[in-house]
């Protein structure tokens, strides 16, 4: 344990009694340190600091629950708690897939746009039935650009877990495209 830490748990022990003027000085302490945590969970840097800011607030409410010990650990953890809820809600997304057709364009035969069409609908009801986690990972992927270890991170899970997802995503779309004819 650095001198920091030391300094952090004394401040938590005399916080948890009670001492609500220690607050500012054990803020102080953290927040850097809560702010490097959470910026690996999330890219915009405003929502960071909200998270900072909420895991402060917890602090307060919550310090009656620490045990006296790990106070760094115990701290961080709230603030990893906080960043992954926080991605859950973003996540929950509406997941539809983002095909531009451009019904006017006079270029395409009539039919043939109306084909495109049903084929969207019919990939998009397709991917809609996918269960969450796989299709949150393949919108991560594929539609929003992120690295595989920058899921990992988003989601709380390994990076095998994440391949594994893809891959089974994949298989499963492959045939639920072939069945339905969108793929030959």
């Amino acid at each position: 344990m650095n001198s920091e830490e030391i300094e952090g748990e004394k401040l938590a022990l005399l916080l948890k009694e009670g001492k609500k003027e220690v607050f500012f000085s054990l803020s102080q302490i953290y927040e850097k340190k809560i702010y490097r945590a959470v910026s690996a969970y999330l890219r915009s840097e405003s929502d960071t600091e909200d998270i900072v800011q909420e895991t402060m607030i917890q602090l307060l409410k919550k310090i009656d629950q620490w045990q006296g010990k790990n106070f760094d650990a115990w701290l961080l953890k709230i603030a990893k708690n906080l960043a992954l809820d926080f991605l859950r809600k973003k996540n929950s997304f509406r997941y539809s897939l983002p095909l531009d057709i451009d019904v006017g364009d006079q270029s395409l035969p009539c039919h043939d746009v109306l084909e495109k069409e049903e084929k969207r609908v019919q990939m998009n009801k397709i991917l809609s039935e996918l269960p969450k986690n796989q299709k949150e990972i393949l919108y991560l992927k594929h539609f929003h650009g992120y690295k595989i270890h920058e899921i990992a991170l988003r989601l709380g899970c390994s990076e095998g877990t994440v391949k594994a997802t893809l891959f089974q995503t994949f298989q499963k779309l492959k045939d639920r495209f072939q069945t339905s004819g969108l793929m030959e």
